[in-house]
């Protein structure tokens, strides 16, 4: 099991290889997930459409750092019209030092985003840090405001430092996007 006792983080380490996750994954508290060699090599990809990110980091000590996390699939807008990611989704944690590339919606009419940064407050605010954003295809589904179509979605209390976000298409909101308060955004 990854759980670990309360106040002792647990380690779990991703050797080089590409690794296929099928569906989400709520990653627990207390946890270090760290792909081990250069950037790339330790690569995780998703093989179904999941609704809110196949990674889930939802709490404020979990970290995710040295991977590449590729070929994610989004079906859309959640049902509480929260932003939806194909690649993480993040209302907590820190994400920090690796490649969110390749993910896009799993089908025309689903919007989504690569990656989305919404937390609950300004203690446990999501960070992601010297990341890698890149050739990912945001896509609004057209009937709502809350499926975004940019790589990146903000929402309220996310933060980013020093990442490159790069070769990204959105069809709205283009490679970020930043929501109002009326959407949880900032």
């Amino acid at each position: 099991t990854v759980l670990a006792p309360a106040g002792r983080q647990k380690t779990v380490t991703v050797l080089p290889g590409t690794y296929t996750l099928y569906g989400a994954y709520d990653l627990p508290s207390a946890l270090l997930l760290r792909g081990r060699g250069e950037l790339g090599s330790a690569v995780l990809t998703c093989s179904a459409a999941v609704n809110n990110g196949f990674l889930r980091i939802v709490e404020s000590d979990t970290v995710v750092t040295n991977l590449a996390i590729r070929g994610g699939k989004g079906n859309g807008t959640n049902a509480d019209k929260t932003a939806a990611a194909s690649g993480v989704h993040m209302t907590a944690g820190l994400l920090t030092g690796c490649e969110i590339s390749g993910c896009k919606p799993a089908r025309d009419g689903y919007g989504t985003q690569a990656l989305v940064l919404q937390g609950s407050n300004s203690a446990t605010c999501p960070v992601a840090r010297n990341c890698i954003i890149s050739n990912n295809l945001g896509k609004t589904n057209g009937t709502d405001n809350y499926s975004r179509g940019a790589a990146v979605f903000f929402g309220q209390w996310g933060k980013m430092y020093d990442t490159e976000i790069t070769a990204n298409t959105g069809t709205q909101g283009g490679a970020v996007m930043v929501g109002s308060k009326g959407d949880g955004g900032a």
